[in-house]
């Protein structure tokens, strides 16, 4: 990075790391989340590269840093800071971590620790083109599933035109930064059907009907660096609908996108490749390479760490969809009848949803959870 007005620095030994203010590391260091000074970093994790160690140290007190020790068999090494945040290390959790080279430009350092999902930087990040310097990546830019406040794409306008058949459709996307983090999917837009036109109908199976529906998706977060987006097309009641991306660009410091489908796909995905986009965060306690593919062991997930006291009537909405969508699923009215005491009894979703009320909360499971395990 040159050196310019805005560039506050790290000061390490001998060494100077220069970072751009007014971005995160200025935040967090005015907010107190990060020390202004650390006089003691322990190692509290490594791992090596082609031809040197990275190293992992913190001082327990929010100075996390990311360290690069070059020239380790001759007497004058060489050590460099490559990253600091705080990052939620500590010294009672131990990173363990594992370099992978693709090529020139992308060599990374996945590590773990059993605290944090899997989390990585690029050794060479500020040597591409385009990219900020290393110091100045957000912080939610290192994590393996970026967090992001979506907005839902909205379907403005069906205009006539295209290729597309009839039926009913929606979008949805995600974000990513090239060679860097992707986020999961989207809320999907409304459903809107695709028809011949105003009082023509809406076609056969398969009819091509000329219509091309306008998507508009605003307030997208510019920590990524590009875009996808998916169609999500029925053409039939109770059949399962087809997948595909339609549109994949680069943002290039835009916050909203217009999109006009006419029918043209880039590539097919399936239902299960759609919903596990991006994935949820797992927390690993440990990871290995293999064959360039990581392999993450001892790891739990939050998604369904739900409060011992969860009430199974705010989840009422998963029985009206099962109601639509299985034929095995019959409501017996048990007791009072109500919604979500019907669901919780049922044995279709009682297997994952337990139902206690009142006193049944002094006890770790109803009889009709129990009942149906036997």
């Amino acid at each position: 990075m040159s050196e310019t007005s805005l560039a506050g620095t790290i000061q390490y030994g001998t060494g100077i790391l220069k970072y751009t203010t007014g971005l995160e590391i200025e935040s967090q260091l005015l907010s107190g989340a990060l020390p202004n000074t650390s006089n003691s970093q322990q190692i509290i994790g490594h791992t090596t590269t082609r031809d040197s160690i990275i190293l992992f140290t913190t001082d327990d007190l929010g100075m996390d840093c990311i360290w690069k020790l070059d020239n380790v068999l001759r007497a004058a090494y060489d050590l460099k800071l490559l990253y600091v945040r705080n990052m939620g290390f500590s010294s009672e959790r131990p990173i363990q971590a594992v370099f992978n080279y693709e090529n020139e430009n992308i060599q990374k350092v996945y590590w773990v620790d059993g605290n944090q999902q899997i989390r990585y930087i690029n050794l060479n990040h500020s040597s591409i083109g385009g990219n900020e310097s290393l110091i100045d990546l957000p912080s939610n830019s290192i994590n393996f599933v970026g967090n992001v406040n979506f907005s839902q794409p909205i379907i403005t306008d069906i205009l006539s035109g295209g290729t597309h058949t009839s039926g009913m459709i929606q979008y949805g996307y995600n974000l990513y930064r090239l060679n860097g983090s992707q986020t999961k999917l989207s809320p999907l837009s409304a459903l809107v059907s695709l028809g011949k036109g105003s009082n023509l109908g809406g076609g056969e199976l398969n009819e091509e009907v000329g219509a091309t529906p306008v998507i508009k998706i605003e307030d997208i977060d510019l920590a990524y660096t590009h875009i996808k987006i998916y169609a999500i097309k029925y053409t039939s009641y109770n059949q399962i609908p087809s997948i595909n991306l339609i549109d994949e660009r680069e943002l290039s410091g835009q916050t909203s996108v217009t999109l006009y489908d006419d029918g043209s796909t880039i590539s097919s995905l399936s239902i299960e490749e759609l919903l596990f986009l991006g994935s949820d965060p797992i927390i690993p306690k440990h990871i290995e390479s293999k064959d360039n593919k990581l392999f993450l062991f001892n790891y739990k997930d939050r998604v369904y760490n739900l409060s011992a006291f969860t009430d199974c009537h705010t989840l009422d909405a998963t029985r009206k969809y099962i109601k639509q969508n299985n034929i095995k699923y019959k409501e017996q009215p048990l007791g009072d009848g109500k919604g979500g005491h019907i669901m919780a009894r049922h044995s279709l979703l009682n297997y994952y949803i337990d139902h206690r009320k009142g006193n049944r909360k002094e006890f770790n499971n109803s009889p009709e959870w129990e009942q149906n395990r036997r």
